[in-house]
């Protein structure tokens, strides 16, 4: 990450250098989830937002994945969230909270 806590790749003859174990195939992720679950948001609502799809798919899997490793033991409060709101999912307790 760069000071404005963006991703940072140094490219070299156009290629990206990866100073960290980052698996470079996941730059060539094409998608998160099929794109017809867009066709059923989009049919019901014409202005909802793609990206929550995205997000909620990202976090119930990460939950997951959470829970397979031992996470609901974990001490400490944990949380995951989107970018810019005001929920967050509790990993620990396994549901969404306001922040």
């Amino acid at each position: 990450m760069d000071a404005g806590n963006s991703e940072h790749f140094v490219y070299v003859n156009g290629e990206a250098q990866y100073p960290s174990p980052i698996d470079p195939e996941l730059l060539e992720i094409e998608h998160v989830y099929p794109h017809e679950i867009e066709e059923k948001y989009i049919n019901e609502n014409e202005d909802f937002d793609l990206w929550s799809i995205a997000s909620d798919e990202l976090i119930q899997w990460f939950s997951e994945c959470w829970k397979e490793v031992g996470g609901e033991s974990f001490q400490l409060k944990a949380n995951i969230a989107p970018h810019d709101n005001d929920q967050a999912y509790n990993l620990v307790e396994s549901k969404w909270e306001e922040r």
